[in-house]
């Protein structure tokens, strides 16, 4: 047995509006409240599997098993989980999908069957706004009978991030992303330099990618957003056209073709900036969000990050953003 999961951001089915669903259909996890959770799982492999199709995972030493953290990591609850099914969601603004599994949590006999149901949860892949009313664009309803997942999948990839070597405008000049530590000072574009107050690091392997590819990174050629070096970003990370923010997935489908989904990557690291407010920093030359830490990022980043609510302003964004109808005049060129 090996710890598989660590920290995916969870939330109690029952305390959600999407308890009920269908291909097609609504979902939104609501005005809540809902209970800040985190969920991590130990199994003797990394796919992630529902009881119905490999029973094998409910009994036994090797079974799968998990854990739900409150936010001051200590477990809430403990017992066997099945993956029970996954969907995923379509943002209908801007095209940005996410996947979201819906986990069963039994209590732990021993080696023996699982016992009777203590917990259902949603874990969540990426990010996910409450506010928002997505779309359900496919369900499995039996992980582990078809093509499976990771436990990867759940581990919040889509946060806003910079990939390493990412060169970075601080104090005294630039820097790579991964050579920047809390306390030290960035430049933005409003507030003259502002100091980074956390920063987050996570490694991302070519499997990984294979399963899920919204953790693929964007490619920007140089020159379009003032970038004088290729710029390599994840697929959530808003950059700065004209005025505007604008998703780097969506720059993908923009005239020019100067912006791509890397999909011959074979790994990734991926680097988070927090400053005490949203900022336009400077990567390669081009105007980039810092992390913003709204709802979406504090649903996914789990404890370490929702401690850092008293420090960091969520506020507003920094910049506009704009949406995928905004697009039909745009090229990058």
């Amino acid at each position: 047995m090996a710890l598989q999961l660590d920290g995916a951001a969870a939330v109690l089915v029952g305390e959600t509006t999407a308890q009920t669903y269908y291909t097609g259909g609504p979902f939104t996890l609501g005005p809540g409240p809902l209970t800040k959770l985190s969920f991590s799982a130990n199994d003797n492999d990394t796919d992630f599997d529902s009881f119905g199709s490999k029973h094998s995972e409910s009994v036994g030493p090797n079974a799968q098993t998990g854990s739900l953290l409150n936010t001051e990591g200590q477990t809430v609850i403990s017992g066997k989980v099945s993956l029970f099914n996954v969907l995923t969601l379509t943002d209908p603004a801007t095209g940005a999908s996410v996947q979201v599994g819906r986990v069963e949590m039994f209590e732990n006999t021993g080696h023996g069957p699982a016992g009777p149901q203590v917990a259902n949860i949603y874990i969540l892949g990426g990010p996910i706004d409450p506010a928002v009313t997505y779309t359900v664009s496919a369900i499995d309803y039996a992980p582990g009978s078809g093509p499976g997942y990771t436990y990867s999948s759940f581990s919040g990839g889509g946060v806003v991030c910079f990939a390493e070597g990412t060169l970075i405008l601080a104090e005294g000049g630039p820097l790579p992303v991964e050579a920047i530590r809390p306390g030290m000072r960035v430049q933005t574009a409003d507030n003259g330099l502002g100091e980074v107050i956390w920063h987050g690091r996570r490694a991302v392997r070519r499997t990984e990618m294979v399963a899920d590819p919204s953790l693929l990174p964007v490619l920007v050629a140089p020159g379009p957003l003032g970038n004088d070096r290729p710029l390599l970003v994840s697929r959530q990370h808003r950059l700065l056209l004209g005025t505007r923010f604008i998703p780097a997935n969506l720059m993908v489908d923009l005239k020019g073709g100067r912006a791509r989904v890397a999909k011959g990557k074979k790994q990734v690291t991926y680097h988070h900036l927090l400053l005490e407010r949203h900022e336009v920093l400077f990567a390669e030359g081009a105007g980039a969000e810092s992390l913003y830490l709204g709802p979406a990022s504090c649903d996914i980043l789990g404890p370490g990050l929702l401690r850092l609510q008293g420090t960091a302003d969520a506020g507003p964004l920094a910049r506009p953003t704009l949406r995928r109808a905004d697009l039909a005049d745009l090229s990058l060129t």
